[in-house]
């Protein structure tokens, strides 16, 4: 889903979504996916923090 809204333009609702599979999965989840993904992400959280307030 979050793959789905960051490429729609809906880069909130996307960071939402990746984050909650980078949280439940580690990074290894996004391992797979294009860079991009990732690298958005960690403009939106602190990926070096494994708690709920990444944010």
């Amino acid at each position: 889903m979050g793959r789905i809204t960051f490429e729609l333009g809906d880069h909130d609702r996307a960071a939402d979504e990746l984050i909650k599979a980078y949280m439940g999965g580690g990074p290894e989840t996004l391992e797979e996916e294009d860079p991009e993904y990732l690298v958005f992400l960690g403009t939106r959280a602190d990926l070096n923090r494994r708690s709920n307030s990444a944010f």
